[in-house]
Formats: C-alpha cells, sequence, structure tokens
C-alpha cells in the first residue's frame, strides 16, 4: 500500500502560542508539529502538560520533554478534525546554572524535584561540586539561600522538592591539585608527581628518576606555602639523604611542596 497524499484537517491551537488560531495540517503530524504550526509555545507556556481536546474532553495530554527524549509512545496518537490543542501557563519554572551540561530554564511536574531538573540539564559536569548545591528562592516577600549537599541526598535515594522560581546554582570543583608535589633541578624527570601517605624527598627522587651525575648534593630547598599563605623556604642537605634516607634531612612531604636543587 502506499500513501500518495494525506487529507488536510483543522486543527484549533490556543492559549500560550505565539500564533494562535485554527490551522490547516495534514492529519499524520503529531502535536509537536500542530505546535510548530502555530510558531511555538510562549516564555510562559507549558510544555509539559499540552492538552488535547475532542468534544469537549481531555483525551490526551503532551509532554514535549517526553517526546523529544522518547518519541515512538507519542506516534500512536492522531489528532482529528476540529480537535482544540490547549496551551496552560507554566506552573513551575526552575532556573538552573553552573556545572550542568545544558545551564537553562527548565519545567517541572507534580512530583518532579531537582533530581529531574538535573537529568533534563543533561547530567552534572565531572567538576562539579555537589556537597554544596546552592539554591536561591523567594519566599513571600524576602530572598532566601539554601545549602544542599546533594551527595549525601543521592546516597540516601532521596529527591529535594523546588518551588516555582528557584534557581539552582551547582558550582565548580577548583582546580588547584591536592595531592601534588614537585620537583626543579638536576633530576631526570622533572615535574610534577603524586604526594603519597608518608612521601618524602627521597621517594620524590626516586619518582622522578633519580638525580644527574652533574647535580650539587651540598645544598637544596623545599618551597612550601603555610596557612597564612606565606612562603617558607627551608634548605636541607641533597647528600645527606644520598647517604642515609633516615637522615633528618630527608623531610616529610606536604602537598603543593616544591624541590629545587
Amino acid at each position: 500500500i502506499t500513501l500518495n497524499y494525506s487529507r488536510s484537517i483543522d486543527v484549533n491551537i490556543v492559549g500560550e502560542v505565539v500564533t494562535p488560531g485554527t490551522f490547516k495540517i495534514p492529519a499524520i503530524n503529531s502535536v509537536y508539529n500542530a505546535i510548530n504550526a502555530a510558531d511555538g509555545v510562549t516564555n510562559i507556556g507549558t510544555v509539559r502538560d499540552i492538552q488535547i481536546r475532542r468534544d469537549g474532553k481531555v483525551v490526551k495530554r503532551f509532554d514535549v520533554h517526553q517526546f523529544l527524549m522518547n518519541p515512538i509512545p507519542e506516534e500512536s496518537f492522531y489528532l482529528q478534525n476540529g480537535d482544540f490543542i490547549y496551551v496552560p501557563v507554566a506552573e513551575k519554572i526552575i532556573k538552573i546554572e553552573g556545572a550542568v551540561r545544558r545551564a537553562s530554564l527548565y519545567e517541572l511536574k507534580k512530583g518532579e524535584g531537582l533530581n529531574e531538573l538535573i537529568a533534563f540539564a543533561g547530567g552534572l559536569k565531572p567538576n562539579a561540586f555537589i556537597k554544596n548545591i546552592l539554591i536561591t528562592r523567594l519566599a513571600k516577600d524576602k530572598t532566601e539561600i539554601i545549602n544542599l549537599d546533594y551527595e549525601k541526598l543521592l546516597a540516601s535515594n532521596q529527591n529535594f522538592v523546588l518551588f516555582d522560581g528557584d534557581v539552582v546554582n551547582i558550582g565548580y570543583i577548583s582546580g588547584e591539585i591536592e595531592n601534588g608535589v614537585s620537583i626543579s633541578g638536576s633530576v631526570r624527570y622533572p615535574g610534577r608527581y603524586q604526594l603519597k601517605d608518608g612521601y618524602r624527598i627521597s621517594d620524590l627522587i626516586i619518582a622522578a628518576g633519580g638525580i644527574k651525575l652533574s647535580a650539587y648534593t651540598d645544598r637544596a630547598y623545599i618551597k612550601r606555602v603555610m596557612p597564612n599563605q606565606q612562603t617558607v623556604i627551608t634548605k636541607f642537605s641533597l647528600s645527606n639523604i644520598l647517604l642515609d634516607p633516615s637522615s633528618a634531612d630527608n623531610l616529610l612531604l606536604q602537598k603543593n611542596d616544591k624541590v629545587e636543587f
């Protein structure tokens, strides 16, 4: 069987669409195509609960998000001549920004919360800091800030209820390396290395391939940034370490230490 052409039907599209009116469209078109014929939904219109009314009754509720993620179930529904497509005002619009893949405004339905919002936004970025998600909320005549540990929320298999107008901001993990030390000078492979538990100067030298024959071993330095952000330079004897790894000169390393000789 070959379909040469489809019959046309008149569909009434009303509510929060850019160009409401009656449109003549092919009968094989979906609700999504019909909404596009009306130039789309307005900024305050819902995309989660578009109603198809027939003979005064709601015969179908159309969710654009569901259609875009999995359109197959929607294909079994066809419009009929004289159908009304009604787009109500969206009830809950949430803004999400920061470390998500698609930061934007999203509409949530009843029963949906932060988990669904993050899913609509394409998920978290690898460098998302979820121990402290910041939620800004309008409460009556004031603005409140809520700090949420999303890591604990996920561990407890729970969700977080959001309200219309909420702004969710997911911060980024600091780019500062927490477990790194560096070495420069007369070693085979100068650079940055992982700081392991109990790591001392001799361990770092071994990781860097050992010292060169031209190395000056009587004097070397560790540059260390203290909690008050001051830099302290400590002198040590490299020759003492080479002769005796248990020497007092074989100092225990801390994060971001810089060994130079």
